[in-house]
């Protein structure tokens, strides 16, 4: 239905008021030149408010006074339309991009996502959230020492006061130091921050570390090997750069650190996605201590090798060891298997399988047989402790007889073609993936016997 020119009008006036909504850098039409024409170096980009675009450097030039944005708003035949300011046709060329004194606002998406550096005047008061949305390149974002409402401290943007960190650039490296002052890390902080080694977790910062049901504040922090926690802090500590908070809780594991892990004596139990993505982690040791294991704890622990869970561990959340390839040990014959409200979606063909050892008649052997047989294409197999049980010791060799055959090859095709997880010994061609190749190998080999 078509809005009278008048509502049409008062939308306008409402939206000029307030923060523009983000918009995808995807939505951005591409703005081309007649092949005979030269693309213009500057223009308008505002009433009072211009651009100029040195092709040679890659540096954006905004200048005036008002609101950056990349487009404004008109009136349509259907209603309020966008449209586009001339130097959205160099997003994937800008390197720098500097902004004059007079400029006041900055609004979300206004310079594309591949530039590297920015400059803020001291006029500047407002910053829209997804400024910085996926500027992967981003490193350094320069603010000028009279501002009065950001700063920033080696290149890393914060509130005038230093109690809020608004953004570190994704390709800051090294080690962050978080001043003492700051109270809150807003959610996209630290996105795409993966050559961070260390973060410092600073005295006033007592707030939640999860930003979402399914995502902490350093969920793309994949570089880390380090978290330290300032001493005065009163809610987190941490252990040879492992996160806890003061309920003697381990909240997270650095991605990067390296090795098999012991579990500190007196941890009471490990939060939700506490060692998510730790590829680097080859073996957990856990401490008759803990007594709960949260949702998700090992997801994607890739080179995760055994687990054992002691007796004292009362209650395991789902998707603990979803995409892992491990052995299971859980000695609590009546150990509970809670469930959360949420999940993770797993993307991919993985193929992964976690055996589970437990008692007979455990509430183990029921929940791995009866109610959880694969999720997230994990596949999960339940054993009895004291039980023998043949290993898959030759390559290609699923039944285990200990030699190759034609039923090894019928139940390989069956498996891959039903997306059923493969045993490692199914990587004939060692690249950590099963598939046609590995089969095709298999024949191969049978062939040659």
């Amino acid at each position: 239905m078509k809005l009278s020119k008048i509502a049409v009008a008062c939308l306008a006036l409402c939206l000029v008021g307030s923060a523009v909504p983000f918009v995808n850098m995807g939505e951005f039409p591409a703005i081309t030149a007649n092949a005979e024409e030269e693309k213009p170096t500057s223009g308008k980009c505002g009433e009072d408010v211009y651009w100029s675009f040195d092709t040679e450097t890659g540096t954006l030039t905004i200048s005036g006074t008002g609101i950056a944005s990349a487009y404004y708003l008109s009136l349509g035949e259907y209603g309020l339309e966008r449209n586009y300011y001339g130097y959205v046709q160099y997003f994937n060329s800008i390197q720098t991009v500097i902004i004059e004194n007079g400029i006041t606002g900055i609004e979300s998406g206004a310079f594309g996502k591949n530039f590297s550096s920015i400059t803020v005047p001291k006029s500047v008061v407002g910053i829209s959230e997804n400024v910085f949305f996926e500027c992967t390149n981003l490193a350094f974002i320069d603010v000028d020492e009279n501002n009065t409402a950001y700063c920033d401290i080696d290149g890393v943007l914060f509130d005038k006061d230093k109690t809020v960190l608004i953004r570190c650039p994704a390709k800051k490296e090294g080690k962050l130091v978080i001043p003492d002052s700051v109270e809150t890390i807003e959610d996209s902080a630290l996105d795409d921050c993966s050559s961070l080694t260390s973060i410092t977790i600073p005295t006033n910062f007592t707030a939640s570390i999860k930003r979402s049901l399914h995502e902490t504040l350093f969920n793309d922090c994949d570089g880390l090997v380090s978290i330290i926690v300032s001493k005065n802090n009163s809610k987190y500590y941490d252990i040879d750069g492992v996160l806890f908070n003061t309920d003697n809780q381990l909240l997270l594991y650095p991605r990067k650190k390296m090795g098999d892990y012991e579990i500190p004596a007196g941890t009471t139990s490990l939060g939700e996605l506490s060692f998510q993505h730790c590829s680097e982690l080859t073996a957990v040791t856990i401490p008759e201590s803990l007594t709960d294991i949260g949702a998700y704890a090992f997801f994607d622990c890739s080179n995760l090798s055994s687990v054992v869970i002691p007796n004292t561990v009362k209650t395991v959340y789902n998707g603990v060891f979803e995409k892992c390839s491990s052995t299971i040990t859980i000695l609590n014959p009546e150990c509970e298997f809670a469930s959360t409200n949420w999940g993770i979606g797993s993307k991919g063909d993985f193929q992964c399988k976690v055996v589970v050892y437990g008692y007979e008649n455990s509430t183990a052997q029921d929940y791995y047989t009866n109610k959880i047989q694969t999720d997230n294409n994990t596949e999960y197999e339940f054993r009895i402790i004291g039980q023998e049980y043949p290993e898959y010791t030759i390559s290609g060799d699923l039944n285990g007889d200990g030699e190759l055959s034609v039923s090894d090859v019928i139940e390989f095709s069956q498996k891959l073609h039903s997306r059923e997880a493969l045993p490692k010994n199914c990587d004939l061609n060692g690249d950590n993936v099963v598939n046609v190749i590995d089969l095709a190998l298999l024949k191969r080999a049978l062939l040659n016997k």
